[in-house]
């Protein structure tokens, strides 16, 4: 028989709260800025914002491919994994 399975309500940060944590963010260095911004502005996931390179961002045109993503595994530690799509 198959476990069960249980899956967690979401709960999205509404309008204050994102605000709040980038008005917090002001006193921080700038890459945690820059990475919490790009996570709630695109909805990305972690794997998929650490396994961004800078080849996979155009400014110019204002686009990011997700080509990967970083995976943890605790045999091999962290590496990079194609996207599923």
């Amino acid at each position: 028989m198959k476990p069960k399975v249980t899956s967690k309500e979401i709960i999205p940060y509404d309008e204050h709260e994102v605000g709040q944590m980038l008005q917090a963010l002001q006193k921080e260095p700038f890459q945690w800025l820059m990475l919490i911004t790009l996570a709630l502005t695109t909805g990305l996931r972690r794997g998929e914002i650490l396994g961004l390179e800078w080849k996979h961002v155009d400014l110019r045109i204002g686009v990011i491919e997700v080509r990967q993503s970083m995976v943890h595994c605790f045999k091999r530690r962290n590496y990079r994994k194609t996207a599923k799509n």
